[in-house]
């Protein structure tokens, strides 16, 4: 039997040389979320998001409390945003005499990227968890947390697949804001 080249370390046996390869991988994987997220900010695709609240019921278990479903267009000024769909950017200094609750459709679109600055080895730590499928894709799993433990940053896990770096799933919180991946 052939040994498989593209084999990143266990985490049982980390080496100088399985170091390298998990670095090449988290290397190309930013390579191609760059590349990802700059489409997203410059192409203002449409984005269609349904919500539904739920709530727990003794006798039926889940039940759906009520449903949020936004149609819009994500753009990028401070940070990701979705505008509703034919709305224009506002123009002028608006005043709020009151606090508007969080805008659901704004929470979605930050949720595109687990990191919209990109999960870079100089920010990141990565630990390699193993390979996994996810449907027909090979993946790198990796497990992800912000170098420093400061305020900001991902702390997850990410899905990686093995064979264009996509970064193809991940799950956790962006330390930094309210938002739960």
């Amino acid at each position: 039997a052939q040994a498989d080249d593209r084999k990143a370390p266990t985490a049982q046996t980390p080496s100088r040389a399985g170091q390298a390869k998990a670095d090449d991988i988290i290397d190309r994987m930013n390579k191609t979320e760059r590349a990802v997220l700059e489409r997203l900010k410059t192409s203002q695709p449409l984005m269609e998001v349904y919500l539904q609240n739920v709530t727990q019921d003794e006798a039926r278990g889940w039940v759906p409390t009520d449903d949020n479903y936004f149609l819009g267009q994500l753009h990028f000024d401070d940070g990701p945003t979705l505008r509703p769909f034919g709305q224009k950017e506002q123009r002028g200094v608006m005043l709020r005499l009151t606090s508007s609750p969080p805008n659901m459709g704004n929470a979605f679109a930050a949720m595109v990227a687990p990191d919209w600055r990109v999960l870079e080895r100089k920010r990141y730590e990565f630990t390699y968890v193993r390979r996994e499928f996810l449907g027909e894709s090979r993946c790198f799993v990796f497990d992800v947390k912000p170098v420093r433990n400061g305020k900001e940053g991902f702390v997850g896990r990410i899905w990686i697949e093995d064979r264009d770096y996509n970064l193809v799933r991940f799950n956790g919180a962006s330390r930094g804001s309210e938002v739960t991946l």
